[in-house]
């Protein structure tokens, strides 16, 4: 049959499983998704269901193994030249350095994760997400005052984008971080 959609059915149906809970059923699935992916020699399929992996690992609170598949998914979403894969990802690895409470490392990715958007011109909301993000994190681990100079940014560079959802997203975090 078509491996292709053979692997985005795996994906569907692992999707599915982690939706419910059910991770062991979804990362079985994301394991078959992926040797299809592989058969069928693409690699943004290949990343995807990397991904897919990373991120059950890290619901089952797999953490060390979660950054380890999420590494090697980044390196191949960027071989592939996908851009907002590899994004997303490094994005991802934040969240679990947060969990790690590696603080440096997950700066680093939040950091890493604008720069590519920026210099990848990728859509503009990922922009605003990435820099939500950040501003959240610095706000969360003590450096309010950069957090809260970024988050403006965000939402003033919202507003010139007239991207609304965004620049609410953004006035709640600054809300958030003076309450704190």
């Amino acid at each position: 049959g078509n491996r292709f959609e053979e692997s985005r059915a795996l994906g569907s149906l692992g999707g599915v499983h982690q939706a419910c809970g059910h991770h062991q059923l979804a990362m079985e699935c994301f394991r078959q998704q992926l040797i299809a992916a592989k058969n069928c020699s693409n690699r943004r399929e290949v990343a995807v269901a990397m991904g897919r992996i990373g991120e059950t690992h890290y619901n089952l609170r797999e953490d060390r193994m979660a950054l380890q598949v999420f590494q090697d998914c980044a390196t191949m979403a960027h071989e592939a030249n996908d851009w907002s894969e590899e994004a997303r990802i490094i994005g991802v690895m934040a969240d679990v350095h947060v969990a790690l409470k590696n603080n440096e490392e997950a700066e680093e990715c939040h950091t890493s994760r604008l720069r590519l958007v920026r210099e990848k011109q990728l859509e503009s909301r990922e922009e605003l997400r990435a820099m939500a993000d950040l501003g959240n994190f610095h706000c969360t681990t003590g450096d309010v005052a950069k957090g809260l100079a970024i988050l403006r940014g965000m939402v003033e560079l919202a507003r010139q984008r007239q991207d609304n959802h965004m620049e609410s997203r953004g006035l709640r975090a600054l809300a958030r971080a003076h309450e704190a």
